[in-house]
């Protein structure tokens, strides 16, 4: 069987927070589920710890979106780009876009069609994270400041990401030894 096509979720810090890199697919009967995840406590060293991580990832599996913050990702995407991913790159924008991102993994979690591994690490994050609603729907906040929420935030990109698939990832009829997997056999 094929590997899942992942989302993957970025969240980067260095100094005083955590940094979380997780990934999500969907499986066939629309149950989204996180594959893995890693998280890197502060200070985190983006070069030694985080880029190997990633790179592994995307070398070993199939990655149709890496979506990320982008404050204290310049340098990194700048080698994704370099490496031929900037197709499946995806900013997203903390003011603008994690308002659905949020919006999304509430509504998963209270439908209950989102699994998370029982990974100590990220159910702590989890446990630190509340839903505040707003006028414009859910944001995810710390439940006390000193607690790191990171892998959440990861989590919501990724499987918001994992929502706005619109056929490429899987389809009921596919099967892999008898399907092609390049647009070369194309007239």
């Amino acid at each position: 069987m094929d590997s899942p096509v992942l989302y993957l979720g970025l969240d980067l810090a260095t100094r005083r927070d955590s940094s979380a890199l997780l990934g999500v697919y969907r499986r066939s009967d629309e149950v989204f589920c996180v594959y893995g995840s890693a998280i890197w406590p502060a200070p985190v060293d983006l070069l030694n710890q985080v880029e190997p991580a990633l790179f592994d990832i995307l070398k070993q599996y199939r990655v149709a979106g890496l979506l990320y913050d982008p404050y204290q990702m310049a340098a990194t995407q700048q080698r994704l780009i370099e490496l031929g991913y900037e197709d499946i790159l995806v900013e997203v924008n903390q003011q603008t876009m994690m308002l659905p991102c949020s919006n999304t993994l509430h509504d998963h979690c209270t439908n209950r069609t989102v699994m998370l591994p029982s990974d100590p690490d990220l159910r702590a994050h989890f446990a630190a994270a509340n839903a505040q609603h707003g006028e414009r729907g859910w944001r995810i906040v710390k439940s006390k400041q000193s607690r790191q929420i990171d892998g959440v935030v990861a989590c919501a990109m990724a499987l918001w990401g994992a929502t706005q698939e619109v056929g490429h990832t899987w389809h009921p009829a596919w099967d892999s030894s008898t399907h092609v997997r390049t647009l070369m056999s194309l007239p």
